[in-house]
């Protein structure tokens, strides 16, 4: 069809789709869509509005451009102050509800009927619904009363409400046609209808039958009632007067019941109520029931039997009544229902084992909420220790011809040998089950002997879990053949927490060498020695499957990282840190290593890392050439042997990246390591927590300076000796690829940062300067300012806890007002004060380059927050702003607050921990109001009260 745009839809078609659209959907986005939408929504008048405590405000400014006698429907959810808010609607827009017809209203309090409706003679309701919250007074009934006859009610919605003929009164004559009640007694129910002459449709949620009046009342009386549908959602009123209440309703012809007390108590109530049905309500058009029937624990009731009745011409033929029955596991309760029906099941939302005369074939059926059913079942999860033998039966039954159901979980079922002889013969006919899982069960050798028989001949099985099931070395022996033989699709078994020990692993390895499709095996947390482990490291050279022996003896868990490294094609990064690797382990997994492609970066941190290891990872380094970066702190013994892994790293041509962090004492073999990649492709070395050796330190930095390739330099904690600061200016000097020097906690002192800057001045490639924790001072801070005050070249300049003080920042203030390069440095934790950031804030006002300023930890006040604010009001460059860790309070959030409002680039500010309180993040929320560019404001431990979080933020 060509022009089937929504506006071009007929008019009464658009009225139908607004009917489904809430009113804040009609006025605010279909109204503005174009001019005849707008047209059209104007002439609309069908419009359903809704109340509750959270849209108040926003639904009164709705009802300012309303339509006049538009509103139909009006939902005043539970509020407190309906009675005022509504009083006060239907008086100031009188003209929108005079078409109102639909009202529900909460429960109304004793001061509130005198005065309900009683201006409002334009009101003529169809339908009224009044939410008792609690069962009402007999002095509402005539409340009520008067009520429906002044607003011509025809349908009436009462919850809670209890029907007593000495306090109910009806209007005279009464039209209503539809009535909801929560209860009424069997003594009182043609009462009911006699004073209802108009009812058609009667819903009780209950109908009571009470021992002491047993007679039907009101016998006598002689009327005809105009019921058509009756439903009552809890019945207690046995067969016997049930037929009494309907016969006298001739004009019925849709029941509904449900009985929820035991009014059933044998298969003989059930056969009696099919007769009862069948020969006495076979005039009913529809007839829709839910009985329960409580049996014995350990019952083997057969369904068919108890359905066998309802089988019969008269319900699937003549009237098309199809019943279905169902035993809830866990309950021994036996459910017979009509089916396609709304009943609320209340309780039982298991799984169901159930028929229905639709399909004479057991099936499984579960209940999510109310009567919502997942029928067929998909998934069944049932990991429930309580269920009896019976339901465990029941279930094996239904699963063996199942066509649906795909995961089962019977965890803590109490599963044993016979249990799972039965599993094994459902596995056997069974064509669609993928995901099995038993674990948690006492199984045992024979159990999981029985059920790899059912394994055998089954195809479809992929997942099977057996963890904590008291499976020894002959339960694995069994699985294994099963593996052996390759003809099922199992990918992932798990056999966690087991006792399998090193001949059951034996037996598992060398099935794995044939088996095709196993892709997982899990055995963690078994008995398994190194014994074990190893046929499994000779297993996995032909096999691709991912072996788990974590928390088993010696040194399984390697058996995992073996795997992962030869069978993850997608894995970059590996990690063997902390692991403590021996001969044995190491020997697998440099082999796994040697025909890996793809791992990219290797850590061996931790490991003292023996000659035999060695030997194996130096291997490992020579034919390599996919490594690019490789962590070896913490090793190396201080004896000869590490010349085998220097060895290996000379002939390596493709690691970029080595991060070497030995343990304080063992410092030797620094030099030999770097100058093992002179000649190499090295890009970033690291080096920490271990100084240097004084007799190797000049061969070391000589390396440094005169290497070929290394751009980035990271050390931490190495120096030692004063004269080992002098080196540092010779590897700026002489190292022109370098572009990133990091020092982190190496004190150099204004000395070393003399040395530093001295060498900066001749150096034109460096990017990125780092000097943490290395207390260069006031004079040091003078010294490199002045080298990096015509500095082409470096854009990162970091002095972190460097004692450098207000004096020191006005070096650096200087500085920045003539650099050009600059874009982001770092001052935390230097003492600055409300004077440095004075002298910042001027940088500010004048330098065109700085986007990033971190003056976190600074003991900066309300003074120096309105230094920085001041200057961030004309600033167009800088786009982070750190502020955190400082003592601002509120009035300092105040000026930053204000600097927001005009700022047009910052996207970035800290201010957590500053004392700025509920006031100062008030400032700033406002000031949010009309700035655009800032994404993120951190205000983090300030002291903000918890009504603040939730009313403002």
């Amino acid at each position: 069809m060509e022009n089937t745009y929504l506006i071009n839809l007929p008019t009464e078609i658009l009225y139908r789709i607004f009917d489904y659209c809430d009113i804040e959907t009609i006025l605010l986005k279909l109204r503005r869509v174009c001019k005849k939408l707008r047209t059209i929504v104007y002439q609309y008048n069908r419009f359903h509005v809704e109340f509750n405590e959270r849209n108040i405000m926003y639904v009164r400014h709705l009802l300012h451009i309303v339509p006049n006698h538009s509103i139909v429907s009006l939902n005043m959810q539970l509020m407190k102050r309906w009675y005022e808010i509504f009083n006060d609607l239907v008086h100031k827009y009188k003209s929108r509800f005079t078409r109102l017809r639909y009202l529900r209203i909460p429960e109304v309090k004793d001061e509130h009927w005198k005065n309900l409706f009683t201006n409002e003679n334009s009101i003529e309701l169809i339908s009224l619904k009044i939410d008792f919250i609690d069962t009402p007074n007999s002095a509402v009934f005539s409340k009520l009363s008067s009520m429906l006859t002044k607003l011509n009610v025809q349908k009436l919605y009462c919850r809670m409400l209890e029907y007593k003929a000495k306090n109910m009164s009806w209007p005279i004559p009464c039209k209503l046609t539809y009535l909801k009640l929560r209860r009424c007694l069997y003594s009182e129910y043609l009462l009911l209808l006699l004073q209802l002459p108009c009812l058609k449709i009667l819903e009780l949620e209950e109908c009571i039958m009470k021992t002491e009046n047993t007679c039907t009342p009101s016998s006598n009386i002689s009327f005809i009632s105009q019921l058509t549908c009756l439903i009552i959602t809890d019945c207690s009123v046995p067969i016997e007067y049930l037929r009494s209440l309907i016969l006298e309703t001739p004009k019925l012809r849709h029941l509904k019941l449900c009985y929820r007390k035991e009014i059933f108590k044998s298969v003989v109530d059930i056969y009696d109520w099919e007769k009862f049905i069948r020969t006495e309500l076979n005039f009913l058009d529809t007839c829709d029931f839910l009985v329960y029937y409580k049996i014995p624990p350990n019952d083997k009731t057969n369904l068919q039997l108890i359905l066998a009745p309802f089988l019969e011409s008269f319900w699937v033929n003549e009237k098309r009544w199809f019943i279905g029955c169902e035993y809830v596991l866990g309950h021994s309760t036996i459910l017979l229902y009509t089916i396609s029906t709304n009943f609320n099941f209340y309780s039982y939302k298991d799984v169901c084992y159930a028929i229905s005369a639709k399909n004479n074939n057991y099936h499984l059926i579960q209940r999510l909420h109310n009567d919502i059913l997942t029928d067929p079942i998909v998934k069944m999860y049932l990991n429930r220790n309580w269920i009896k033998k019976v339901s465990v039966q029941r279930i094996i039954d239904a699963l063996q011809y199942n066509t649906t159901v795909t995961t089962v979980n019977l965890q803590e079922f109490n599963i044993k040998e016979e249990e799972a002889y039965h599993i094994a013969h459902m596995l056997e006919t069974n064509k669609t089950l993928t995901v099995l899982n038993i674990g948690y069960n006492g199984l045992g050798d024979k159990g999981l002997c029985s059920l790899s028989e059912g394994l055998h001949k089954n195809m479809t099985l992929e997942e099977l879990y057996l963890g904590c099931t008291g499976i020894g070395d002959a339960g694995a022996k069994s699985l294994a053949q099963v593996l052996q033989n390759n003809i099922n699709g199992l990918k992932i078994i798990s056999l966690e927490s087991n006792a399998i020990g090193d001949n059951g692993a034996r037996d598992l390895a060398l099935a794995l060498r044939n088996n095709k499709t196993l892709t997982t095996l899990d055995l963690a947390r078994n008995k398994i020695g190194i014994l074990g482990a190893e046929y499994f490291f000779e297993s996995l050279q032909s096999s691709p499957v991912k072996v788990s022996l974590e928390e088993n003896r010696d040194f399984c868990h390697l058996v995992e990282p073996v795997s992962r490294i030869k069978n993850d094609q997608s894995l970059t990064k590996f990690s063997l840190n902390k692991i403590h690797l021996k001969a044995v382990t190491a020997k697998y997994i440099a082999d796994a290593l040697q025909k890996n492609t793809t791992i990219k970066e290797l850590d061996l941190s931790y490991n003292c890392i023996g000659t035999k290891e060695i030997i194996h990872f130096a291997n490992i380094l020579r034919e390599n050439t996919t490594l690019k970066t490789l962590h070896l702190g913490a090793n190396h013994s201080d004896k000869p042997e590490i010349r085998i892994l220097v060895d290996g790293l000379e002939c390596n041509t493709t690691i970029e990246t080595l991060n070497y962090k030995p343990f304080r004492k063992r410092r030797t073999y620094y030099a030999k390591v770097i100058e093992s990649q002179t000649h190499r492709e090295l890009i970033t070395l690291e080096m920490g927590w271990a100084p240097i050796a004084e007799t190797t330190i000049d061969s070391f930095f000589s390396t440094i300076a005169n290497h070929p390739t290394l751009t980035t330099l990271n050390m931490r904690q190495n120096l030692t000796s004063i004269d080992d600061l002098d080196h540092f200016g010779d590897i700026l000097r002489n190292n022109m690829r370098l572009t990133t020097l990091c020092s982190e906690k190496n004190v150099i002192g204004n000395h070393g940062a003399e040395n530093l800057a001295s060498g900066l001045r001749d150096n034109m490639t460096l990017k990125t300067l780092i000097l943490s924790s290395a207390r260069i001072g006031v004079a040091g801070a003078k010294s490199l300012a002045d080298a990096i005050q015509n500095n082409t070249t470096l854009t990162t300049f970091v002095l972190k806890h460097d004692q450098i003080g207000v004096q020191g920042t006005e070096y650096l203030a200087n500085m920045l007002k003539i650099n050009k390069t600059l874009v982001d440095i770092d001052l935390t934790n230097n003492q600055i004060s409300d004077d440095g950031a004075q002298l910042m804030a001027d940088v500010l006002v004048q330098n065109e380059t700085l986007s990033k300023l971190n003056l976190c930890t600074n003991n900066i006040g309300v003074r120096g927050a309105k230094s920085i604010a001041n200057a961030l009001q004309n600033n167009t460059t800088l786009t982070v702003l750190d502020l955190s860790r400082n003592r601002i309070l509120s009035k300092g959030a105040h000026y930053l607050a204000n600097a927001l409002e005009m700022n047009k680039t910052l996207k970035e500010m800290y201010v957590s921990f500053n004392q700025i309180g509920d006031d100062g993040v008030e400032y700033l929320r406002v000031s949010l109001e009309k700035n655009i560019t800032l994404t993120e404001l951190h205000i983090g431990s300030n002291g903000i009260t918890d009504t603040m979080y939730k009313e403002k933020l």
